[in-house]
């Protein structure tokens, strides 16, 4: 008696090539055909946190991030945009930042970034409605930049993003500069 033997791999790969066409792979492989999809950050949803903006139209909240640091996010309510402002980060690059000032829509930052072999700082300006920044102040000392750069010792920043500020640098007395939007 000879038994037939069946080869199931050709079989199968059309069986599965089939699955992946319909769309029935999930199904097949025990999961849930249809997945549910994440629901889109608005501005009405910041408002569960902690708000940091003193205008009542915007919002500015910190939230989780997957880096093991925190977003600054913002929007113009009712129906803004949710801007991410700032994040940071504790990885092998270690990256923060500081809530300086927050005018109406427009946030005064402190931020930095440094590992082995550098480190930066820089003062910049974000405006919340139109997502448009500015640096006021930067500097990095390390290895891929130069010893070059100003901090910002004190600054201020108004409703319409205009930034004053002085700023120092290792070479020279503080000075003040007026910064435009």
């Amino acid at each position: 008696m000879r038994v037939a033997k069946i080869r199931l791999a050709p079989i199968l790969g059309v069986v599965i090539a089939a699955a992946l066409c319909t769309g029935a792979w999930p199904a097949l492989a025990g999961e849930p055909a249809q997945v549910a999809k994440k629901k889109k950050l608005t501005c009405k949803r910041l408002k569960k946190s902690k708000d940091l903006a003193p205008a009542r139209k915007v919002r500015l909240v910190r939230r989780r991030n997957r880096d093991g640091g925190t977003d600054l996010l913002g929007c113009v309510l009712p129906k803004g945009t949710v801007r991410l402002v700032a994040s940071s980060a504790n990885q092998t690059t270690r990256e923060g930042y500081s809530l300086r000032q927050v005018a109406g829509a427009v946030v005064l930052i402190d931020a930095s970034s440094g590992n082995q072999y550098a480190t930066s700082r820089g003062t910049s300006v974000f405006n919340i409605r139109t997502g448009k920044s500015y640096s006021v102040a930067r500097s990095c000392f390390g290895s891929p930049c130069s010893s070059t750069g100003v901090t910002a010792a004190s600054a201020f920043v108004n409703k319409l993003g205009q930034a004053t500020a002085a700023l120092a640098s290792q070479d020279e007395a503080p000075s003040w500069v007026m910064a435009p939007p």
